[in-house]
């Protein structure tokens, strides 16, 4: 994450360094566009950076925690066949 982070702040720099530059020099649509362009490319920043690396962590996690699961299942299944084989013979 970290130079994927500093490649996307990068890019979002310098698209609205473009962005804002031709805002002040446009009118009407264009200048709305424009500060309407600046305004959710902040906000897929903010939320790349935040939210989806957060999700992404508890994502992690959770198929970490399935993994030692399975694990734990697999290795203890002779066991358990052999109890489900007692308790049905009696």
């Amino acid at each position: 994450m970290g130079v994927a982070g500093a490649s996307n702040t990068l890019k979002v720099v310098t698209c609205n360094a473009v962005l804002g530059t031709i805002a002040v020099f446009a009118r009407g649509a264009i200048r709305q566009f424009c500060v309407f362009a600046v305004v959710v490319l902040v906000a897929h920043w903010f939320l790349v950076h935040t939210f989806f690396v957060a999700v992404l962590s508890i994502d992690l996690q959770r198929l970490e925690a399935g993994n030692l699961t399975s694990l734990w299942t697999s290795s203890d299944s002779h066991s358990s066949s052999m109890t489900s084989f007692v308790k049905i013979s009696h």
